[in-house]
């Protein structure tokens, strides 16, 4: 019940702006039948969202995907059949040849880079910060994201004037340069 009020009170907010040449592009039409997202399905797009503002190499993989990947390039699981028909299984570091117990995560592995090849660990951080330049295209997007969030939330244009909000969005993406009131005005009145 209260996703449907919320669905109603976004809906008579939208029908408020009078800016229908940029929402026929870039908003969701709160009007159509088929139109019902579950919280989930939110947090899905949301997700895909964030996915694209960091692109990184093999875009289709989960960033924790790719962080063992990248880890377990310096790790190996061995196997051990013993003479007694008993198998051991441990993980061994290609570096230093170090034993772990197969029981071990990827985070455990991650430690040991980090303490003892810390050279390695440091191309690794960096391999995963490492991203493809955004396009003027790409920019366009975000700025219709970023538009789109201010009318159907009802956001003062000066909020992209106020620091904390400034900081805010330059640690989730600190490539978006946050356009002005005026340029949001502009976009809006298009």
């Amino acid at each position: 019940m209260r996703m449907q009020e919320q669905e109603q009170e976004q809906e008579d907010n939208f029908d408020t702006f009078p800016c229908d040449s940029f929402l026929e592009e870039s908003i969701i039409d709160y009007d159509d039948e088929d139109y019902e997202e579950s919280d989930s399905e939110i947090v899905a797009e949301m997700a895909e969202i964030q996915i694209t503002e960091t692109e990184t190499e093999t875009s289709n993989t989960s960033s924790k995907e790719l962080r063992r990947a990248r880890v377990w390039k310096h790790f190996e699981k061995q196997t051990i059949e013993e003479e007694n028909e008993t198998t051991e299984t441990f993980i061994l570091c290609k570096i230093c040849e170090g034993h772990f117990s197969a029981k071990n995560s990827t985070t455990t592995l991650e430690r040991h880079l980090k303490s003892k090849h810390p050279n390695v660990y440091n191309n690794l951080e960096q391999e995963e910060t490492r991203t493809i330049p955004w396009t003027a295209e790409t920019h366009k997007e975000k700025h219709k994201l970023f538009v789109n969030w201010i009318i159907t939330d009802q956001q003062p244009f000066t909020i992209v004037e106020n620091q904390s909000f400034k900081k805010f969005i330059a640690s989730i993406q600190p490539k978006y340069k946050i356009p002005s009131r005026h340029t949001i005005k502009d976009m809006i009145m298009k």
